[in-house]
């Protein structure tokens, strides 16, 4: 789903976060930026909410900002980012951006972003 240059882009771009302090902590969520109608958004839960996703509840407006736990090792980052992708495709569902997170809370979390996509 990934090329080799988005790969090492994300992989780079998680270990640089993990150097800063306020990335410290091991608890990292990923959040994706999903777009499509919102019967592929609804959809897509399920197979999302097995792959340890949450935040499927609010598809009707055509975009999902979903969060999943973040592994702490950059390889297995991609490996996670791999299978949503995966998972999204099948149901015509596409990535905006991916980004790392501090906390789930949104008014107090630092945020990086780990890729971009072009759609």
């Amino acid at each position: 789903m990934l090329n080799p240059s988005q790969r090492n882009k994300i992989i780079k771009a998680f270990e640089n976060a993990k150097e800063l302090a306020e990335f410290a902590s091991s608890e990292r969520w990923l959040t994706y930026y999903l777009s499509s109608s919102p019967k592929n958004l609804e959809a897509v839960g399920s197979p999302l909410a097995t792959a340890r996703c949450f935040g499927l509840e609010d598809w009707d407006s055509g975009f999902l900002y979903v969060k999943q736990p973040c592994a702490d090792v950059g390889s297995d980052v991609v490996a996670e980012i791999e299978n949503v992708l995966t998972i999204c495709s099948r149901y015509s569902v596409d990535a905006l951006h991916i980004d790392l997170d501090t906390s789930l809370d949104v008014q107090r979390s630092r945020f990086k972003c780990l890729i971009e996509f072009d759609n």
